[in-house]
């Protein structure tokens, strides 16, 4: 009895079968790479928006919770002495001089009002509309159809009626 195979017989090593089992290996990595990689871009993205959801949320709870600080910002020459803007005398319910003074500002503070409210790296639109869709107060830039936009809608007072605040904040 001969244990070892005959010197002349010879495996063979590149079977169909060890052929088709690689190529099916390499179509299934080759398929969970992309999937992954989609799936990475993809809620890389969703957290994108929701951090710029967050900054949209937290920028107009400023603005309608706090006189700002100090608390009588608009009437300083500019904002470098200032920390915070808020338009509230108390919550929701609109200051019409700090409104219009921010109105002022954006001409010339932009960019300071986008760092104080905390959208250094967005842009942002602010605007107060009475309940019929009319525009009382409009400050910022307004998006692009392409831009990524959050908005925040809330209910205030200003000048004794209740009006709709909108803030978007946009890239």
């Amino acid at each position: 009895m001969n244990f070892f195979p005959p010197m002349n017989a010879r495996g063979q090593l590149f079977s169909t079968d060890l052929l088709f089992a690689v190529s099916v290996f390499l179509f299934a990595l080759t398929f969970s790479i992309v999937f992954s990689n989609q799936l990475a871009v993809r809620v890389e993205s969703i957290e994108a928006f929701n951090h710029q959801q967050d900054l949209a949320r937290n920028a107009m709870n400023v603005l309608l919770t706090s006189p700002g600080y100090p608390g009588h910002w608009q009437a300083l020459p500019d904002l470098s002495t200032v920390d915070g803007l808020g338009l509230a005398s108390s919550r929701n319910q609109l200051v019409p001089a700090k409104v219009l003074a921010f109105m002022d500002l954006n001409a010339s503070a932009y960019a300071d009002m986008k760092a104080l409210l905390g959208l250094s790296r967005y842009d942002f639109e602010f605007s107060v509309n009475d309940l019929n869709g009319s525009t009382l107060a409009l400050v910022g830039t307004s998006p692009d159809a392409n831009s990524t936009t959050a908005s925040i809608n809330r209910l205030a007072l200003y000048q004794g009626r209740e009006v709709i605040v909108r803030l978007r904040v946009f890239d």
